[in-house]
């Protein structure tokens, strides 16, 4: 191996090419180093190695160390079904020449991926059981996908033992089995396989299949975090600013972090805006909070979102803005924020940054009502009342009014009080 890493790469051949880019993707001999793996796997995806081109193909399509670009996923996913098809020798006048560069059909490529999967080859079995749970270029079709996942899975492929440990923790397609999730996971945890070394980590600590010890989740973790894993990073970043099963240091907590906001992942990106808000194990800089935050809420984190709605609806750090308030607390009250939900409400029902709107105003304030916000029920308790964007109704509103004040609401136990009066 030692000849291979000094050999000159435009020398090389397409398997050492091959097993350079996966000794810079697993850390062995090397340092660890994904975009150096890419770069190698493309230099011998481009000489026609099958599995370089399945590999670039699963980055692109997942967004491992580049940009997700399934046009680019599509064109190494059609060189490398050619390449399947010729060796299955599956030419016929119906058959579709895949050339690369092409809008390709996924259909017509996971046909041959399928083919290749039916000659028993492991990573195209991977793909295609992949390919029907996901319902991506096939009928979405559990069972068939947990047959070709187990197919294999017993012939090592690490991807698929983690896929099918999966499907025995969430019990999905067959019954749920801790202990069988915990057994193929362990299988692809043992050839460096960073999923299945994370859920390892999760299972320890959660006491799932194992006896709970949240020393042996820390070290999965930090074998999943070494690879470049975004939630196993989280997770030790966490442990280390709590304390937990760690000696606190926010230090290390800081380096977890950064390393999963580097490659873009929500979570992580929440945590170090908060730390920079905090001025916890960083300099306090509410405008890298908010460029955090910003990644964070455009990634889908709602904590996110909610801040960055407070910061324009406040005008602090930023020019105060309604509108963008309303955006931001919108997107977060969608994916279930409770105080975004209730401030939706408010700015529909006080016409803040949108046209005044007190079905919009109810339609949210349900929503967080649902979650027992108490304030939102006195409110959709008021509009009832008034016949705001509804038939006025005075029992409809008493009830609102009522389970408000069971749960602390002043204002809703002198309207209960008021309403009872009245009759």
């Amino acid at each position: 191996m030692t000849d291979l890493f000094s050999k000159d790469a435009k020398l090389a051949s397409p398997n050492e090419l091959f097993e350079l880019g996966q000794a810079h993707y697993s850390g062995e001999k090397v340092e660890r180093d994904l975009e150096k793996a890419l770069e190698f796997w493309r230099l011998a995806a481009e000489k026609g190695h099958r599995k370089a081109q399945l590999r670039l193909a699963e980055a692109y399509r997942y967004g491992h160390g580049v940009r997700v670009d399934h046009e680019e996923s599509s064109k190494w996913l059609a060189q490398a079904a050619q390449w399947h098809k010729e060796k299955a020798k599956f030419l016929s006048d119906q058959a579709i020449k895949v050339e690369p560069g092409l809008d390709i059909d996924l259909v017509q490529i996971f046909d041959f991926l399928l083919q290749a999967a039916d000659l028993g080859e492991p990573l195209s079995q991977y793909l295609v059981g992949q390919a029907y749970l996901e319902g991506q270029g096939l009928n979405k079709d559990l069972l068939k996908g947990l047959k070709y996942l187990r197919l294999a899975a017993d012939q090592g492929q690490a991807e698929a033992q983690t896929l099918l440990g999966l499907a025995y923790h969430l019990g999905e397609g067959l019954d749920q089995d801790h202990c069988q999730a915990i057994k193929y996971w362990r299988l692809a945890a043992d050839q460096g396989q960073p999923d299945a070394q994370t859920f390892l980590g999760e299972s320890y600590y959660e006491g799932k299949g194992v006896e709970k010890n949240i020393s042996q989740a820390h070290q999965y973790w930090r074998l999943a975090a070494e690879r470049g894993h975004p939630n196993a990073q989280y997770y030790l970043g966490g442990a280390y600013h709590e304390g937990d099963g760690v000696k606190q240091d926010l230090g290390q907590a800081m380096k977890y972090w950064f390393q999963g906001a580097e490659q873009g992942h929500a979570p992580c990106l929440f945590k170090v805006g908060c730390a920079y808000y905090t001025g916890e194990g960083v300099e306090e800089s509410l405008s890298q909070a908010q460029k955090y935050w910003l990644q964070a809420a455009e990634r889908g984190d709602s904590d996110a979102q909610y801040n960055m709605g407070l910061f324009f609806y406040t005008g602090q750090g930023v020019e105060k803005n309604f509108e963008k308030a309303l955006k931001y607390w919108v997107m977060a009250a969608e994916l279930g924020h409770l105080d975004a939900q209730f401030n939706v409400g408010l700015l529909y029902y006080d016409g803040h940054g949108v046209e005044r709107n007190y079905a919009q105003a109810l339609k949210y304030w349900l929503m967080a009502a649902d979650q027992g916000e108490h304030q939102a029920l006195h409110n959709i308790g008021l509009l009832y009342y008034n016949g705001h964007g509804v038939e006025k109704n005075l029992i409809t509103a008493l009830k609102y009014y009522k389970l408000a004040a069971a749960r602390g609401s002043k204002a809703a136990q002198e309207k209960v009080a008021q309403l009872r009066r009245q009759k």
